[in-house]
């Protein structure tokens, strides 16, 4: 895969963060609030859509596969258990139309999702309040907050910020993998950073299914306050079992839970 603006819009979001922020910035001097929570916004939006201090993260197919298993309860969602995100800047970048940023600044997540529809470039912003648990949207009605690529984001926030990862840098012009693993060209000007899981070190198969697994949110640590992502899986079926880099080994049905 050649990892370049045509093929990531990730990586042409330098190039439209300036007139996007402009755009925003104008909704926000319309916001019924006072000029100091404005001026506060608009700061907040300049500082998310610079590309100071940003890393970008592209998912490996078996890692983003991995990540989509996250069960998630809107019913009992709550984003207070985020507050273990590390103060940073990512981008997730998921091919040439979608794209999603987040900076995790104190007591909050702000985020935006970039989406490529036609000829038309779509965002949307919002913030994850991890101290009271709200979600803020800052977008017009006409713009509402897609739950697919919502519970996608905060899917992509839990995997990266709460697992184990392996994770590769690639610098520009520099290639990393082989064709049966996958192989990627940073053709941009910046690092991108290759994210990859050791969960997918064991891939259960049974006439080319995956059986199916599933990630839990692990309380830990002193009252239990604080939580973990663990990979169980359910059951093992006749089959065989593919290690993610290859082989095979035949297996007969057995029960199994693997954590991490």
């Amino acid at each position: 895969m050649k990892l370049n603006e045509k093929s990531q819009i990730a990586l042409r979001f330098g190039g439209l963060s300036g007139s996007i922020a402009r755009s925003h910035e104008e909704m926000i001097r319309l916001y019924p609030v006072s000029d100091e929570r404005k001026d506060q916004a608009m700061s907040d939006i300049r500082e998310l859509f610079s590309g100071k201090g940003n890393r970008n993260y592209l998912m490996s197919e078996s890692s983003l596969e991995i990540a989509k298993r996250i069960r998630l309860d809107y019913d009992k969602f709550d984003v207070k258990f985020l507050s273990d995100v590390k103060e940073k800047k990512v981008t997730f970048m998921l091919g040439p139309n979608l794209m999603f940023r987040y900076m995790k600044r104190g007591g909050a997540i702000y985020a935006v999702q970039i989406t490529l529809e036609g000829n038309y470039l779509r965002y949307v912003l919002f913030k994850l309040d991890t101290e009271n648990g709200e979600l803020h949207h800052y977008e017009l009605p006409e713009r509402p907050l897609d739950d697919t690529n919502f519970r996608l984001f905060v899917q992509l926030l839990i995997f990266t910020e709460l697992s184990e990862l392996e994770t590769v840098i690639i610098k520009p012009r520099q290639s990393h993998g082989t064709r049966r693993q996958g192989k990627y060209k940073n053709e941009s000007v910046g690092d991108v950073v290759l994210v990859d899981s050791t969960w997918n070190k064991i891939l259960v198969r049974e006439d080319g299914f995956t059986v199916s697994g599933h990630l839990r949110l692990q309380p830990y640590g002193p009252g239990k306050t604080r939580k973990k992502l663990i990979f169980i899986e359910e059951f093992q079926k006749s089959g065989y079992v593919r290690g993610a880099k290859g082989g095979v080994e035949k297996v007969e049905e057995q029960s199994i839970e693997t954590t991490n």
